[in-house]
């Protein structure tokens, strides 16, 4: 049976931002399954995986920014430096690797500086996904939040799920 994730997060502010169809974007897997030579889709999401922040459209930054409380025009979420993809290939890894698929949220507390100082797993279907996926974007750099255009600190949240594919 393959396996593809979903971005629950960014599918779920996609519905709440209304009916717009936004593209969806694939993340192929680094290796075919077996028995072929065609490499199937590991993750699916309406966010680019290799575009930073600066880099995505104005409804993509949008539809980021509806997820938290409160967001002014001079305000930007926290953000991965690089994009998303390597994020994503360490969690298509580690799920095949430890056989622990379900739904990953881990928020991660990210300073003025955009250095990560904190991972709060809430939700993870295996201690050694919610170990390996904490220290995976512990280590990521990210674009620093603005609070009314001076850097701040925020959390990023990573959400993710296995669905049939």
């Amino acid at each position: 049976m393959r396996l593809t994730i979903a971005a629950l997060a960014a599918c779920l502010a996609c519905a709440a931002a209304g009916a717009q169809e936004q593209p969806t974007y694939r993340l192929k897997r680094d290796t075919p399954s077996a028995g072929t030579l065609l490499r199937s889709t590991g993750a699916t999401s309406t966010m680019p995986f290799d575009k930073p922040y600066a880099a995505l459209t104005p409804a993509q930054q949008a539809s980021l920014k509806a997820q938290y409380e409160s967001m002014g025009p001079g305000d930007e979420p926290p953000y991965p430096a690089q994009g998303t993809r390597h994020i994503w290939q360490a969690l298509i890894k580690a799920g095949d690797r430890y056989d622990e698929h379900g739904v990953v949220s881990i928020v991660v507390d990210v300073d003025a500086t955009g250095t990560a100082t904190r991972a709060t797993v809430l939700k993870a279907p295996g201690k050694q996904l919610a170990t390996y996926m904490s220290m995976i974007l512990l280590k990521e750099r990210y674009k620093s939040a603005l609070c009314g255009g001076a850097a701040c600190s925020q959390q990023f949240r990573f959400d993710a799920g296995w669905v049939d594919g």
